[in-house]
């Protein structure tokens, strides 16, 4: 699928969302997740980074691009773990906490903020959904596909190593619509290793999901 037909798909379920008047109830990985209105509910991107994270007990996790909050609170289910989510959009980091709340995952903790938590510290594992489309995106809904300059990924790439140890592990969903030289580019920039641990395809759709875990030391 060309960066085109994405965008128009894109811009469809971005205006489902804003019109949305009750939550959007998704199963991914074993859990219900629910999306209040203006927030991506999770789809098959979120389900592969679910089931491709690897995580152990009693790890540090930070979720950045949290959502609804799926990714978290799949490692916040791992005994013993400290989980942080971050979210641009207040509306995501609320569904989040309910969704924690509601799943009874009080290790969980979520935070409204662009990227980074608010306080410094460094985790042993982070995990992005990012936005993947090189469009600009007119509000907080759209920022969950749409990302003018890929920003958000360069400024993870830029910034990971104040925020994850130097043995840690960044696991990163990224789709086959968008940029395909752009994960590698950075990471030759900054000298990490990338590794691709899974992937995903739809013959039907014609488009597909990689996850990449990403360190920051070269192996």
């Amino acid at each position: 699928m060309s960066q085109t037909e994405a965008l128009k798909r894109q811009a469809t379920k971005i205006q489902s969302y804003r019109e949305a008047t009750q939550p959007i109830t998704k199963q991914i990985s074993g859990l219900e997740i629910n999306a209040l209105p203006t927030v991506f509910p999770g789809g098959s991107d979120t389900q592969l980074l679910c089931d491709s994270i690897q995580i152990v007990p009693g790890q540090h996790v930070l979720d950045v691009c949290t959502g609804a909050g799926a990714v978290a609170l799949k490692a916040a289910q791992i005994s013993n773990t400290s989980v942080y989510g971050t979210d641009i959009n207040p509306a995501a980091v609320a569904s989040a906490q309910a969704n924690a709340r509601r799943l009874g995952l009080t290790n969980a903790t979520f935070e409204t903020s662009d990227l980074w938590p608010s306080q410094s510290r460094q985790f042993d594992t982070i995990t992005a959904n990012p936005p993947y489309t090189d469009a600009a995106a007119p509000d907080l809904t759209a920022r969950c596909f749409w990302d003018e300059g890929n920003q958000v990924v360069k400024r993870l790439f830029a910034e990971l190593p104040q925020y994850l140890r130097l043995d840690g592990q960044l696991f990163m969903s990224w789709a086959s619509f968008a940029d395909q030289t752009l994960l590698s580019e950075l990471a030759a920039r900054y000298s990490y290793n990338l590794q691709q641990v899974n992937t995903s395809s739809s013959p039907n759709s014609g488009f597909g999901y990689q996850v990449y875990r990403i360190t920051l030391r070269r192996s």
